[in-house]
C-alpha cells in the first residue's frame, strides 16, 4: 500500500506533464509558430500571427458593430461609452465606478438604518423615563 502512493503520485505528474505539453504545442500550432525556427524567429512569427489574429478579430467586431449601428436605441447606448478609442477602458472604469458607488450607499443605507434604530432606541427610553418620572410625580 505504501508503494502504491508514491507511484500514483509518479503516474499523475507524468500525466500532467503530457497534458501540458500537449497544450503547449496546441498553443504553438495554434499560434502557428514554426517549431524548427530559431526562438526569436519563432517569437516574431507568434506575435505576427497574433497580431493577424487580433486584426481579423477586430475587423469582425468591427463589421458586427456596423451592422448593429443601424440601430438607433444602440447608438444611443454605445455614444454613453465611446469617447475615444480607450471606450473598453472608460466603460470598465465605469463599471468600477458604479459598484464603488453602489457599495457606498449600500454603507450609507445601512448607516443611516443603524443610526435609525439607535435614534429610536434613545427616544424610547426618554419617553419611558419621562412616563417614570410622570408616575413618580403622581404617587
Amino acid at each position: 500500500e505504501e508503494d502504491a502512493a508514491p507511484d500514483q503520485g509518479n503516474q499523475l505528474s507524468k500525466q500532467f506533464r503530457q497534458v501540458t505539453t500537449a497544450s503547449a504545442a496546441a498553443a504553438s500550432t495554434k499560434a502557428a509558430a514554426p517549431k524548427v525556427a530559431a526562438a526569436p524567429k519563432a517569437r516574431v512569427a507568434v506575435r505576427s500571427s497574433r497580431a493577424q489574429l487580433r486584426r481579423e478579430e477586430s475587423e469582425a467586431f468591427n463589421q458586427r458593430c456596423r451592422a448593429m449601428g443601424q440601430d438607433k436605441a444602440f447608438q444611443e447606448r454605445i455614444r454613453k461609452y465611446i469617447k475615444d478609442d480607450r471606450a473598453l477602458h472608460t466603460h470598465v472604469q465605469t463599471e468600477v465606478m458604479t459598484r464603488t458607488h453602489e457599495r457606498r450607499m449600500r454603507f450609507l443605507e445601512h448607516r443611516k438604518v443603524r443610526d435609525t434604530g439607535i435614534y429610536i432606541e434613545r427616544v424610547v427610553q426618554q419617553q419611558h423615563q419621562r412616563q417614570m418620572a410622570h408616575l413618580e410625580e403622581v404617587q
